[in-house]
Protein backbone atom coordinates (compact mmCIF):
# COMPACT_ATOMS: atom_id res chain seq x y z
CA UNK A 1 0.00 0.00 0.00
CA UNK A 2 1.73 3.17 -1.22
CA UNK A 3 -0.93 5.90 -0.05
CA UNK A 4 0.06 7.72 2.68
CA UNK A 5 -1.36 7.54 6.52
CA UNK A 6 -1.83 9.26 9.42
CA UNK A 7 1.41 7.53 10.99
CA UNK A 8 3.71 8.30 8.09
CA UNK A 9 6.37 10.89 9.22
CA UNK A 10 6.29 13.78 6.96
CA UNK A 11 9.22 14.60 4.64
CA UNK A 12 11.30 17.88 7.02
CA UNK A 13 13.67 19.40 4.82
CA UNK A 14 16.33 20.72 7.48
CA UNK A 15 17.01 24.62 7.60
CA UNK A 16 20.99 25.40 8.79
CA UNK A 17 21.31 27.49 11.66
CA UNK A 18 22.60 30.86 10.97
CA UNK A 19 20.66 31.56 7.87
CA UNK A 20 17.94 33.86 7.56
CA UNK A 21 14.64 34.10 6.24
CA UNK A 22 13.72 36.71 3.76
CA UNK A 23 12.37 39.98 5.39
CA UNK A 24 9.12 41.02 6.49
CA UNK A 25 9.16 43.45 3.72
CA UNK A 26 10.15 40.59 0.72
CA UNK A 27 6.73 38.41 2.16
CA UNK A 28 4.81 41.48 2.09
CA UNK A 29 3.68 41.61 5.72
CA UNK A 30 2.03 38.30 5.29
CA UNK A 31 4.27 36.33 7.34
CA UNK A 32 5.66 37.33 11.04
CA UNK A 33 9.29 37.66 12.11
CA UNK A 34 8.99 34.68 14.04
CA UNK A 35 7.43 32.63 11.26
CA UNK A 36 9.85 30.12 10.12
CA UNK A 37 11.24 30.37 6.54
CA UNK A 38 9.11 28.36 4.63
CA UNK A 39 6.27 31.11 5.25
CA UNK A 40 8.34 33.87 4.05
CA UNK A 41 8.91 32.29 1.30
CA UNK A 42 5.54 31.23 0.83
CA UNK A 43 3.92 34.15 1.16
CA UNK A 44 6.36 36.04 -1.10
CA UNK A 45 5.16 33.64 -3.85
CA UNK A 46 1.66 34.89 -3.56
CA UNK A 47 0.14 37.03 -6.34
CA UNK A 48 -0.67 40.85 -4.81
CA UNK A 49 -2.52 41.63 -7.89
CA UNK A 50 -5.99 43.49 -7.46
CA UNK A 51 -8.73 41.04 -8.38
CA UNK A 52 -12.45 41.17 -8.68
CA UNK A 53 -12.90 40.86 -5.39
CA UNK A 54 -10.95 43.66 -4.01
CA UNK A 55 -12.60 45.88 -6.66
CA UNK A 56 -15.74 44.87 -5.47
CA UNK A 57 -14.29 45.63 -1.87
CA UNK A 58 -13.58 48.68 -3.42
CA UNK A 59 -17.06 49.91 -4.94
CA UNK A 60 -18.72 48.80 -1.99
CA UNK A 61 -16.66 51.07 0.58
CA UNK A 62 -16.91 53.85 -2.12
CA UNK A 63 -20.97 53.61 -1.67
CA UNK A 64 -21.33 52.71 1.97
CA UNK A 65 -18.13 54.23 3.85
CA UNK A 66 -16.58 55.17 5.55
CA UNK A 67 -16.62 52.06 7.34
CA UNK A 68 -14.55 50.22 10.42
CA UNK A 69 -12.74 46.86 8.88
CA UNK A 70 -15.38 45.06 11.16
CA UNK A 71 -18.38 46.56 9.31
CA UNK A 72 -16.72 46.38 6.28
CA UNK A 73 -15.63 42.92 6.73
CA UNK A 74 -19.12 41.69 7.55
CA UNK A 75 -20.68 43.39 4.84
CA UNK A 76 -18.54 41.32 2.41
CA UNK A 77 -19.32 38.12 3.96
CA UNK A 78 -23.36 38.99 4.15
CA UNK A 79 -22.73 39.78 0.22
CA UNK A 80 -21.47 36.31 -0.45
CA UNK A 81 -18.40 38.35 -1.61
CA UNK A 82 -15.93 36.16 1.02
CA UNK A 83 -17.34 33.24 3.22
CA UNK A 84 -14.93 34.26 6.11
CA UNK A 85 -14.77 37.44 8.13
CA UNK A 86 -11.23 36.43 8.75
CA UNK A 87 -10.98 36.84 4.96
CA UNK A 88 -12.83 39.93 3.74
CA UNK A 89 -10.11 41.04 6.80
CA UNK A 90 -7.11 39.66 4.95
CA UNK A 91 -8.18 41.43 1.29
CA UNK A 92 -9.25 44.60 3.30
CA UNK A 93 -5.54 44.63 4.87
CA UNK A 94 -4.38 43.80 1.30
CA UNK A 95 -6.20 47.13 -0.18
CA UNK A 96 -5.19 49.21 2.64
CA UNK A 97 -1.19 48.32 3.19
CA UNK A 98 0.03 47.05 0.08
CA UNK A 99 -2.00 48.43 -2.30
CA UNK A 100 -2.52 52.29 -0.57
CA UNK A 101 -6.39 52.26 -1.77
CA UNK A 102 -8.01 52.15 1.62
CA UNK A 103 -7.04 55.33 3.82
CA UNK A 104 -8.00 56.95 6.85
CA UNK A 105 -11.07 58.75 6.88
CA UNK A 106 -10.31 62.40 8.30
CA UNK A 107 -13.57 64.07 10.35
CA UNK A 108 -13.65 68.21 9.87
CA UNK A 109 -10.42 68.95 11.70
CA UNK A 110 -8.41 66.69 10.32
CA UNK A 111 -8.16 64.10 12.78
CA UNK A 112 -8.51 60.13 12.05
CA UNK A 113 -11.90 59.28 12.45
CA UNK A 114 -13.60 56.55 14.58
CA UNK A 115 -16.48 54.64 15.34
CA UNK A 116 -17.35 52.22 18.43
CA UNK A 117 -17.61 48.81 16.53
CA UNK A 118 -19.48 45.73 18.11
CA UNK A 119 -17.03 45.20 21.03
CA UNK A 120 -17.61 48.24 22.09
CA UNK A 121 -14.24 49.46 21.38
CA UNK A 122 -13.37 52.17 19.07
CA UNK A 123 -12.30 51.69 15.52
CA UNK A 124 -10.58 53.78 13.07
CA UNK A 125 -13.29 54.64 9.91
CA UNK A 126 -11.61 53.97 6.03
CA UNK A 127 -12.60 55.37 3.13
CA UNK A 128 -11.02 54.75 -0.40
CA UNK A 129 -8.35 56.81 -1.64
Amino acid sequence: MSDPSLFDQPQFVPVRRGTTAPTVGDSFGLARRSDPSTSHRAAASLSHDLDERHAQILAYLRLAGPLTDDQLADALVQMGIYGRHEQARRAIRTLREQHDLIVAHLDADGNHAEAVNASGRSARLWTVR
